[in-house]
C-alpha cells in the first residue's frame, strides 16, 4: 500500500481573505467534497477500468496554506484541508484523476500529492494549471522535506508571522519561497513543506538553510520554542536572550550548538 497526503483549498482564486470561511466550514466542505471524490477510485490496466479500489484510512482535517500576501495569500493563510489515506500502487493513476476532479470541484489551480511506499520510498506529484500540467518528482531527485513545530495553538498568528518573514527573508528577488501548510497536532502548530523545483527551489542545501532561517525568525519574534525536522536531523530552537539552535544528526549522533 502507498500512503498519500495532499492539501487543498476550499475557496476558489487568490486574494479572497477567506471570505467569511471559518475553520469549521472549511473542514465540513472539504470532508464532503473529498469523501465523494475519493469514493470512486478506479484501477486501470491496458487503458481499461479493471476494478474499483477502496481507499483505506481516509482522513480529512483542517489545514492552512501559507504563501505570501504579494502572491494573493490571505492574511494568516488560506483555509483548506489535508486529505490523507492509503491505496494500492496500481491505483495511483486513478488517485491522480480523482484529485484533479476534486480540484475542479473546489476551483483550485495547484495541488501537491506526497506519497510514501511501504519500503519508505518518497515521491511527489505536482499538479498545476487547474489539472492541465503534471510534474513527477521521485526520491532520487533528492528533494528536501521538513516538518516544523511551534509551541502554540494559534494557527493564524503563526501564518501572519510566516508571511512577514517570507518578505524579509525568503524573497530578495521575488523568485524563491519556502511555502508550506499549517495544521494543528497535539496542542501545537505544525508547519510542513516539500522542496519544489517548479518554484525555483533547485538547491536542497539552500532550501534547508532558508527553512531554518524562516522558522527561527518566527520563533524569535514570538519568543516560543520551535523545532524543524528534516530527513536526517532535527533543529531545536529555544527562545531566550541568545537564541540557541541545536542540530542533532540522527545518522551519526553529532550534536552542534550555534548561538545567534
Amino acid at each position: 500500500m502507498v500512503k498519500f497526503r495532499f492539501m487543498i483549498g476550499v475557496l476558489e482564486g487568490y486574494g479572497h481573505e477567506n471570505d467569511g470561511m471559518t475553520p469549521e466550514k472549511a473542514v465540513n466542505l472539504g470532508t464532503e467534497k473529498a469523501s465523494i471524490a475519493m469514493s470512486n477510485l478506479v484501477t486501470r490496466l491496458g487503458g481499461k477500468d479493471v476494478r474499483k479500489s477502496k481507499i483505506e484510512d481516509l482522513n480529512v482535517r483542517l489545514a492552512s496554506a501559507v504563501y505570501p500576501n504579494e502572491f494573493g495569500g490571505p492574511k494568516g493563510g488560506e483555509l483548506g484541508v489535508i486529505v490523507e489515506g492509503k491505496c494500492d500502487e496500481t491505483s495511483l493513476p486513478g488517485l491522480e484523476e480523482r484529485v484533479k476532479y476534486l480540484m475542479k470541484e473546489l476551483g483550485q489551480s495547484t495541488v501537491t500529492i506526497e506519497k510514501t511506499t511501504e519500503d519508505g520510498k518518497n515521491s511527489s506529484t505536482y499538479i498545476s494549471e487547474r489539472g492541465e500540467k503534471v510534474d513527477e518528482y521521485e526520491e532520487n531527485d533528492k528533494l528536501e522535506t521538513f516538518k516544523a513545530e511551534f509551541k502554540t495553538r494559534d494557527l493564524t498568528q503563526i501564518g501572519r508571522h510566516l508571511q512577514r518573514v517570507y518578505t524579509e527573508v525568503s524573497m530578495p528577488d521575488g523568485k524563491y519561497i519556502v511555502s508550506g501548510v499549517l495544521t494543528l497536532n497535539k496542542g501545537h502548530v505544525e508547519f510542513t513543506g516539500t522542496q519544489n523545483p517548479s518554484y525555483g527551489q533547485e538547491n536542497a542545501s539552500q532550501y534547508r538553510q532558508d527553512t531554518v532561517a524562516l522558522v527561527q525568525e518566527v520563533a524569535k519574534t514570538l519568543r516560543i520554542p520551535a523545532q524543524v525536522e528534516f530527513k536526517d536531523c532535527t533543529v531545536a530552537i529555544e527562545p531566550g536572550p541568545s537564541l540557541k539552535q541545536i542540530a542533532q544528526h540522527t545518522h551519526n549522533n553529532d550534536i552542534t550548538d550555534k548561538k545567534e
